[in-house]
């Protein structure tokens, strides 16, 4: 058995070597998102919505490293996978694209589901970008809103079933309030439902917020 698995990590190692990966930095302007994708990276999803308030479409798009490579992630774990990020730019009146948000590791990547291929899903609504994720055991959307001159994490709900328990928390940071509702599958009307205010919530700044299911909130809840 030992000698099996040997041969197989160094099969695995030949065909994905571990790399280290660099991710690009990107100009402040361009005209096109296409112009904007760097070598070795493709657009992997786009769309577009007024997030500032000026009538305008601005843009959201992820793009994705084009090769597989091993890459460390914020939990602590390393992944081999295809690195994706998040791109958000204000479009201006002439046409143009000026970036105002980059983030490296929020996006989930293939492999980080027991459901390998892993879709972030884009919806803008009245300024609020949802980034949505149907998971194997969870569903978890994040909103996004640009506030105060940054892009703050203002709300997030994360559902899920696990060993027969179906839980749903749904937060709001500019309100503070977080409810969470959990029953076992067939007792749905022995569901407890718990309505919280926290007062130590604020908005989190989307800089501090490094990767889903990873942040911890008052109360030992994790985002």
């Amino acid at each position: 058995m030992k000698t099996i698995s040997i041969i197989f990590l160094l099969v695995l190692s030949e065909v994905v070597p571990a790399q280290n990966i660099f991710y690009p930095t990107l100009n402040k302007t361009y005209k096109t998102i296409d112009e904007c994708i760097p070598q070795g990276w493709s657009l992997f999803d786009s769309l577009s919505g007024d997030f500032n308030g000026d009538q305008i479409k601005d843009l959201v798009g992820i793009i994705e490293y084009k090769d597989t490579i091993s890459e460390a992630r914020p939990n602590g774990s390393s992944i081999v996978t295809s690195p994706r990020i998040l791109l958000i730019f204000f479009k201006n009146r002439n046409g143009s694209l000026d970036l105002k948000l980059q983030h490296n590791t929020f996006l989930l990547r293939n492999g980080e589901d027991m459901r390998y291929e892993v879709f972030p899903q884009l919806i803008i609504k009245k300024g609020v970008l949802s980034i949505h994720y149907d998971l194997f055991h969870d569903y978890l959307t994040y909103k996004i809103r640009f506030q105060n001159s940054y892009f703050y994490l203002i709300g997030a709900t994360v559902r899920g079933i696990h060993g027969g328990q179906c839980s749903k928390e749904d937060i709001n940071f500019n309100t503070k309030k977080f409810y969470k509702t959990s029953y076992f599958i067939g007792e749905e009307k022995n569901k407890e439902i718990k309505h919280l205010y926290l007062k130590e919530l604020k908005p989190i700044r989307m800089e501090d917020f490094k990767m889903p299911l990873t942040y911890k909130l008052p109360g030992d809840y994790t985002l």
